[in-house]
């Protein structure tokens, strides 16, 4: 085991918390929570259409050789998967989600028994209950991923190694490395903060043998990934395309704000503590001493990830925000959950009473976000309701504008559903540009029925408007009629009468000043 806490319980106090039916009952409602986040099945939003569209569109052959072709980025492993499986069961969202959802089920179990210890129910419901966890074992995105191979790697090769590390252990560390870095990226932070843990040890009680051994698992390791790297460049190449949106999770070594921003990121996104990241970060660091005076190995290997994160996020070679750091929950979370029982392990016969309370209190608002979601699950764009609400009541003569941030999602759906339209599509980004967007607007002129499809609104304020209201009130004021609307969650439809319609030069006309 990876974590051993059994020597902190007495058998009589901790039967019914490390029970294998009470703890595989939390499992089973882990998997209950995953099941209906999954069958729920909402609409592909943005990112997801356009990864699904990258999928199906591209050959095999062609992953490790040609850049995706709308500017998104995923593991190779993790396309072939999908490839191999819209192959066998289509290209429908279940389909495409069915890989994050598996190996989202298989992390509940590698957790289970990664933190088996007295404080193994605790750990486990909470891992359960994390809402970006929950979210993301469906999701057509690599970072459920994420997840499930660090919570491998800290099975598979730092529980092996923690124990004896032989030629045998060395060989199966360095191949089962090689093989997950072809699944994930943030993976080696993971693994080099194994490495830098080990070697370290061994080069403080000058173990001659064992840094070999771990110099040739670095090796193995190192080699993939530089294979991975030259044959993926052209899809890193485009990194600097979405660059804007992800430079908000870099910082600078010289202001400590941006410090304190990563570090609260970290435990806002990965772990759901909202609201309470002073707590969060108290048991945090709590957690940290414990594990440094239990095994300095162990204290490393969880510690040392995050800190390589935050320098490549200072050298502006990795973004610290959201998803991107998704991978980081695992350790995050049993840093926060060592803190908290090492509390309840000082109060005596009230620890778990303490425990049961203090976990409460740090992760409410997950387990009520959870809760939510369980009753309604989350989705981020439905366009597909909007979609079917247009064909349902599309007429030969109409004419369908789709808004550049609906594009992928109408393309998907126009793809695998049979949507087929005769459709005016601007595939350029033009958010916050007016005139660009007015200029799109001219294909619609003398239609009597026009459909104009919202979806992914941009943030970019015109004139204190969004990119939607700021082309529906320039419609409004040149002539466009409202006939019909249709919406549902980030995502609607408008049907106007353009036969009046006119294009003024001036691209502010009918906008409220």
């Amino acid at each position: 085991m990876f974590i051993d806490g059994k020597k902190n319980c007495p058998e009589k106090n901790c039967n019914f918390f490390i029970s294998d039916r009470f703890l595989w009952l939390i499992i089973s409602f882990g998997v209950i929570l995953y099941f209906r986040q999954y069958l729920y099945n909402r609409s592909l939003w943005f990112d997801e259409a356009m990864l699904s569209l990258d999928i199906i569109r591209t050959p095999m052959s062609a992953f490790l050789h040609q850049p995706l072709y709308d500017l998104q980025i995923a593991p190779v492993g993790f396309l072939v998967i999908e490839k191999v499986l819209i192959s066998l069961f289509g290209t429908s969202e279940y389909a495409l989600r069915l890989f994050p959802f598996l190996t989202g089920l298989l992390s509940l179990w590698l957790f289970f028994r990664l933190a088996r210890t007295y404080f193994t129910a605790f750990a486990l419901f909470i891992f359960v209950v994390t809402p970006s966890l929950v979210y993301y074992s469906s999701e057509v995105k690599q970072y459920g991923i994420d997840v499930f191979c660090v919570l491998l790697a800290y099975l598979a090769i730092a529980g092996p190694c923690l124990k004896q590390l032989d030629w045998n252990t060395a060989r199966n560390a360095g191949l089962l490395g090689a093989f997950m870095i072809w699944f994930s990226f943030p993976i080696i932070f993971v693994l080099l903060g194994m490495i830098l843990a080990f070697l370290s040890m061994s080069l403080i009680q000058k173990d001659r043998s064992q840094s070999i051994k771990l110099g040739v698992i670095f090796i193995c390791w190192l080699v993939s990934y530089a294979l991975n790297y030259v044959l993926l460049l052209n899809n890193f190449s485009q990194i600097k395309h979405t660059g804007n949106f992800w430079q908000t999770g870099f910082i600078s070594f010289t202001d400590y704000g941006s410090w304190f921003r990563f570090f609260k990121d970290a435990f806002l996104y990965p772990v759901g503590a909202f609201d309470n990241s002073k707590i969060t970060g108290a048991f945090f660091l709590l957690g940290g001493y414990s594990f440094f005076k239990q095994d300095k190995r162990i204290f490393l290997i969880l510690i040392v990830p995050l800190l390589i994160v935050f320098f490549v996020c200072g050298l502006h070679l990795y973004s610290g925000k959201g998803r991107l750091i998704l991978f980081l929950a695992p350790s995050m979370l049993l840093l926060i959950l060592k803190g908290i029982e090492t509390i309840s392990l000082k109060t005596g016969r009230w620890r778990i009473i303490v425990a049961l309370l203090l976990t409460a209190v740090t992760f409410y608002n997950s387990i009520r976000f959870t809760t939510r979601e369980f009753l309604q699950p989350k989705g981020n764009e439905e366009i597909r309701t909007v979609i079917s609400y247009v064909k349902q009541n599309l007429k030969p003569e109409d004419l369908v504008y789709v808004y550049y941030g609906a594009v992928p999602g109408f393309k998907y759906y126009n793809f695998d559903r049979g949507f087929f339209f005769r459709d005016y599509i601007n595939e350029e980004w033009a958010e916050g540009q007016p005139a660009r967007l007015i200029g799109d607007l001219k294909g619609l002129r003398g239609f009597k029925r026009a459909w104009m499809l919202f979806s992914h609104l941009s943030h970019t304020q015109i004139k204190g408007m969004s990119d939607e209201d700021y082309i529906l009130h320039y419609v409004a004021g040149s002539g466009g009629k409202a006939l019909d609307h249709f919406s549902s969650k980030e995502a609607e439809v408008f049907l106007f009468d353009l036969g009046d319609f006119r294009m003024s030069n001036n691209p502010d006309k009918g906008i409220p000043m």
